[in-house]
């Protein structure tokens, strides 16, 4: 938590997971595919009534891969804070369907 100015959840949380990725395993969506497994441990803890927070690792890669060891190919994308959350904050008003749905082309309301 040190090496990042927003990884302070990690002081506090009880367990934190590094996401690391095979960068050779898939060259041009590695980003992506552990972006995806990232957000579907967070949606599994979420079901649990844990809370998490995504730590983002674009700034500090080199120094977290020697930190925590990881070979020559691999790369830490993210790094999840995991506990019990101390509150249960209220769901964020969300944006009505009609305005951000379109057909066919972007700003062709789908529904009017």
């Amino acid at each position: 938590s040190r090496i990042h100015m927003w990884a302070s959840p990690i002081r506090k949380a009880p367990i934190a997971i590094v996401v690391v990725c095979d960068k050779n395993a898939s060259p041009t969506s590695y980003h992506v595919d552990c972006a995806n497994a990232t957000m579907y441990v967070m949606l599994a803890a979420h079901a649990l009534g844990l809370g998490t927070v995504w730590i983002q690792t674009l700034r500090n890669v080199d120094e977290i891969k020697e930190i925590l060891k990881i070979p020559e190919g691999k790369i830490p994308i993210a790094i999840l804070a995991l506990g019990w959350p101390d509150e249960k904050p209220e769901p964020k008003p969300r944006k009505r369907l009609e305005e951000i749905v379109y057909m066919n082309t972007y700003g062709n309301r789908l529904l009017k």
